[in-house]
């Protein structure tokens, strides 16, 4: 049992690097410089699941589809064109966490870009990541009880 709670312990801790290192990097992202952009969108990635993870087993296992949204957009920094694709740090979590983050860009095509001054072809149009304080949360949390738990079995 020790050993788990050791794992669970040090798998907290990670977690807690990880969104600081997160949110360095988003602390970061927003000092970068701006330059003005155009956004097209892309046909959305679809993928048809055969069977609902979620789903009970005495519920009906249908087939069903999830679609991503997907942006590009074009920039320029001194005398370069630059594109990109990434409207977050960490993309793969915006739809998962920030379901309705495409109607911000819906009723204009023109955006604000923040660009790594050192390396202007890394951009992103909102410098944070998603489900940041999830991350924070289930470190905290995943820590804070296998410290507990190991020291009330210490105790008894």
């Amino acid at each position: 049992m020790r050993g788990i709670l050791l794992i669970g312990f040090v798998a907290g801790i990670i977690l807690l690097g990880v969104a600081g290192a997160w949110a360095l990097r988003d602390s970061r992202g927003a000092r970068w410089p701006s330059t003005p952009g155009r956004l097209s969108w892309l046909p959305p990635t679809c993928t048809t699941h055969a069977v609902d993870p979620f789903a009970q087993r005495h519920e009906r296992r249908h087939p069903y589809t999830t679609c991503n949204s997907r942006v590009t957009y074009q920039y320029r920094v001194g005398d370069r064109d630059y594109s990109g694709t990434q409207v977050t740090f960490n993309d793969a979590l915006l739809g998962l966490v920030d379901w309705n983050w495409e109607a911000g860009y819906m009723d204009s095509s023109r955006v604000i870009v923040r660009y790594d001054p050192t390396h202007p072809a890394m951009a992103v149009l909102e410098p944070r990541t998603p489900g940041i304080s999830f991350v924070w949360f289930a470190g905290v949390a995943l820590a804070l009880v296998c410290w507990a738990k190991s020291r009330s079995d210490a105790a008894a």
